[in-house]
């Protein structure tokens, strides 16, 4: 039953990525967003791209064989850096914002 799960997985991360996508994309084609600070969104938005990137390379990886497990492993731990510190820097960018009070 795990090993459905582990199959499975992926793909559903794969649907809901695309419900977030679809938010993103009205989100930066709102009429009147030029007042709002979208920086850290965009910067979100990258973090969801190299996330669809990541489960791309599971799903392969789950269908091909397991020796490539090895790379995966590593190269899906560099991706998580990579989307974990995309996060914090909008956070950041985002705290910095608000301290100076400016809307751009």
């Amino acid at each position: 039953m795990i090993e459905a799960f582990q199959q499975v997985g992926p793909v559903y991360n794969l649907v809901l990525v695309v419900v977030a996508f679809v938010l993103f994309v009205r989100l930066f084609r709102t009429e009147g967003h030029i007042d709002v600070y979208l920086t850290p969104w965009k910067l979100v938005f990258a973090g969801v791209c190299i996330f669809v990137l990541e489960t791309l390379i599971t799903i392969v990886s789950l269908q091909v064989s397991v020796e490539t497990n090895f790379f995966t492993r590593h190269f899906n731990g560099f991706l998580e850096l990579g989307i974990v510190t995309l996060f914090l820097y909008a956070l950041l960018l985002q705290r910095e914002q608000l301290k100076s009070g400016t809307n751009i």
